[in-house]
């Protein structure tokens, strides 16, 4: 979610991309509804598996190899500076441990933390 959240803010702020997404804060941080619509819809589609952390108290989605493919075909189709953008956000904040990304998140976007129990 919050790494999704950055994707939507980053792509807006610097290319002036406009997704149907409204993130608002939430108790652990950005949250849309939608986004769990997407989940449902990808996990029934096969592209997605839901699994139990190992590092939280939560639920985990990985790529199927299904999932894998298609991400790579969208990815490929992304103008190289969109690619490069979520690579960065990817590489820098998402495969980062939860608290940091949340704390990146905080410290860039302070509404954010707003109703945060994460704080």
């Amino acid at each position: 979610m919050k790494g999704l959240f950055l994707v939507d803010r980053k792509l807006e702020e610097e290319f002036g991309d406009q997704t149907d997404l409204n993130f608002q804060p939430d108790r652990y941080g950005p949250l849309d509804p939608k986004v769990y619509d997407a989940i449902e819809s990808l996990e029934e589609d096969g592209l997605i598996s839901r699994e139990e952390s190992t590092d939280y108290d939560g639920t985990e989605f990985a790529l199927t190899d299904s999932g894998r493919s298609r991400g790579q075909e969208l990815f490929e189709q992304l103008q190289e500076d969109r690619q490069e953008l979520i690579s960065w956000i990817k590489g820098r904040h998402v495969l980062q441990s939860l608290s940091k990304l949340l704390s990146f998140v905080y410290n860039q976007y302070p509404k954010m933390a707003e109703n945060s129990e994460l704080t």
